[in-house]
């Protein structure tokens, strides 16, 4: 069962990063939709449209070595983490929640915050449509769970935004400049929608954690790299607020404190 569970998470993980990969904030909603439609699946290196056998999930990337069976060119690898990830997402999910409703719910949280992370890597842009359509799920949804409860949610919005809103002010005051964008102030308040005012810390302080890493990281590796080249935070904290609703629902973990 769990097999069958990680191949279909992994089929929705294909798909949810040829949405990401062909979704672009400049464009209409309507021209987005259809190009998930048309054209097919193609190679991005030589063009050439991909055979069903192409498309199936992990394994044709192994087989193929992780290179275009037409040019020989790289895949790319953010393809197979997607899928892999998205797979063990569901098996996560279906260990760890009771009932269908809770997974459709965590399937909608993680498919709405990767695109946010990928959108904001890739444009350094939070679009709003896609962050009100988690707040609003994350608080529509919350019959569904246990815990938290709307309270806790109704405040985790509250907090989410003026969390992030004073620490602007306060990095606008020292530098001079901005630091949070208001897209990552709507983005945390989102993430407190479904987490509850509990989860903010939590989330800051992995998504925190996560960006000093590769902050570090970029700095040992790029000699050209300025401390003044903005991050996607929106990035950090869109995967520090899945990870954390998997935490949280861990029933070996105590979640009310």
């Amino acid at each position: 069962m769990l097999l069958f569970i990680f191949i279909s998470g992994s089929l929705y993980g294909s798909f949810i990063a040829l949405l990401a990969d062909r979704y672009s904030p400049c464009v209409p909603l309507p021209c987005s939709l259809r190009a998930l439609i048309a054209p097919p699946s193609f190679c991005v290196q030589c063009h050439h449209p991909l055979t069903w056998f192409e498309l199936i999930p992990v394994i044709s990337f192994i087989l193929l070595r992780g290179t275009c069976r037409y040019c020989r060119q790289s895949l790319p690898a953010g393809l197979i983490y997607a899928e892999i990830l998205t797979g063990l997402f569901w098996v996560s999910v279906y260990m760890l929640l009771p009932s269908p409703l809770q997974w459709a719910a965590a399937i909608l949280n993680y498919s709405l915050l990767y695109l946010l992370a990928i959108t904001d890597r890739r444009y350094m842009l939070l679009p709003d449509m896609i962050v009100f359509a988690l707040l609003w799920s994350g608080l529509l949804l919350a019959p569904a769970f246990t815990y938290p409860d709307l309270y806790s949610r109704l405040l985790g919005v509250c907090c989410g935004y003026l969390f992030l809103y004073a620490a602007n002010l306060g990095f606008r005051y020292c530098r001079q400049r901005e630091g949070i964008g208001e897209g990552d102030m709507k983005l945390l308040a989102a993430i407190g929608a479904w987490g509850g005012w509990q989860s903010l810390a939590p989330v800051i302080v992995i998504a925190s954690a996560y960006a000093l890493c590769e902050l570090i990281f970029r700095r040992k590796l790029m000699a050209s790299f300025r401390d003044s080249l903005p991050l996607p935070f929106g990035y950090f904290l869109s995967i520090a607020g899945a990870c954390w609703f998997l935490i949280q629902n861990l029933s070996i973990l105590p979640t009310a404190l």
